[in-house]
């Protein structure tokens, strides 16, 4: 009966957790995408405008991982940063190769900063 139980678990989970990764993986896409064009037209509100942008586009990847990852039953929190770290590191590891572009380990830390915000956000949110 357990395993019946399960198994009808992982039919019901399947879909939406198939929609989840397939979010994930789009939205993983276009960041690559628009990290291989040779310049991306930004405004410059004030100084670093860029590191706001890059936290904001890795807070909603968090998001994204964050569903994810929370189909499994521990730590949704350090595997959703894990995954944004490592993503955003080998974002800017690729902007290295792409003409116009370059590595910035502050663009690094900006998009671990998003993530991390989003991460805990979440975790405060599912405890309350």
């Amino acid at each position: 009966m357990k395993k019946q139980l399960i198994v009808l678990k992982r039919l019901i989970l399947a879909p939406s957790q198939q929609l989840h990764q397939l979010f994930l993986f789009l939205y993983c896409v276009l960041v690559f995408w628009v990290s291989h064009q040779p310049s991306v037209p930004m405004p410059h509100l004030f100084p670093h405008f860029d590191k706001i942008i890059h936290a904001a586009t890795y807070f909603v990847m968090a998001c994204l991982a964050w569903a994810c990852f929370s189909h499994y039953p521990k730590k949704t929190c350090y595997q959703t940063v894990f995954f944004c770290m490592l993503f955003g590191a080998t974002d800017e590891w690729h902007q290295s190769f792409v003409i116009g572009r370059l590595a910035d380990p502050y663009d690094w830390a900006a998009d671990i900063l998003g993530a991390t915000s989003a991460a805990l956000f979440l975790t405060l949110l599912k405890k309350h």
